[in-house]
């Protein structure tokens, strides 16, 4: 989808991680809902399913900052996270934290109502010890 082909949905969802284990399978309820969802994605192929999406590095403080002035969504869903590799014990994390709480202020700062940041326990690394956030 190109910037300049904004939707005009009075539902609209910024979504990422979207075909990963969890924000794919979040796509149809969303549409169903009358959401219109922009997917933010670093793959070039992406199915037509009536998402709207953007090719956006979420690292890329400059775009994310450009998309959410531009989308203007009052709900964000964000699923990204590192998924390969040592991504359980990775430094990468670091950077998905930061990338995070920059994509949390852009959202916010652009009329955002409702943000949920989710994943899947796999997130973490297994200890016996409980764990403590």
């Amino acid at each position: 989808m190109k910037e300049t082909e904004i939707m005009n949905y009075s539902k609209k969802v910024i979504l990422t991680g979207a075909s990963g284990l969890i924000g794919k399978e979040s796509i149809e309820p969303l549409k169903n809902a009358g959401f219109g969802v922009y997917a933010l994605t670093i793959d070039k192929n992406n199915p037509d399913n009536g998402v709207n999406w953007i090719y956006c590095n979420i690292f890329d403080t400059e775009k994310v900052e450009k998309v959410f002035k531009s989308v203007k969504p009052k709900y964000l869903l964000h699923f990204a996270w590192a998924a390969t590799n040592d991504y359980l014990t990775s430094t990468i994390n670091f950077a998905f934290q930061n990338a995070s709480l920059i994509m949390l202020k852009n959202f916010a700062s652009n009329g955002g109502a409702r943000a949920v940041f989710a994943g899947t326990c796999f997130e973490y690394e297994f200890k016996e010890t409980p764990l403590k956030e």
